[in-house]
């Protein structure tokens, strides 16, 4: 039986201060995984192979409360992929809207440990 703290997971934050559809926040959460997997193959990443067989490809996304939280969490997020080796990528919004136009949106990150990352998101709930 494999620890669920040390399954390997890709991870999204979904900004929650900015009102946004489904549909909206699953093309972001897809832009995001699209880059993160492909950074993995091109790193040739070691957990990527056990994180698909293994682990079902598991993503979890949460929920930032405010852009103050959502922006520390990813410069929080940069530290630890210099040194555990793991992309991350911020999504804006990059249709030419006057609501979100260039604004962050998500974040996404891994592949990681779930313990190695508990620190900087235990505290953020399911979106």
């Amino acid at each position: 039986m494999v620890n669920p703290d040390n399954k390997i997971a890709m991870i999204f934050l979904v900004r929650g201060d900015i009102k946004m559809g489904k549909g909206k926040i699953a093309v972001h959460v897809g832009h995001a995984t699209q880059y993160v997997i492909e950074e993995c193959i091109q790193r040739k990443h070691v957990t990527y192979a056990t994180w698909k067989k293994y682990y079902n490809s598991q993503k979890t996304v949460l929920r930032v409360n405010s852009e103050k939280e959502f922006n520390e969490l990813h410069s929080k997020l940069v530290d630890l992929s210099r040194a555990l080796h793991f992309p991350v990528k911020i999504v804006k919004d990059e249709q030419e809207t006057k609501m979100h136009e260039n604004v962050p949106l998500v974040v996404g990150f891994g592949l990681i440990k779930r313990n190695e990352v508990e620190i900087i998101i235990g505290s953020l709930k399911l979106l």
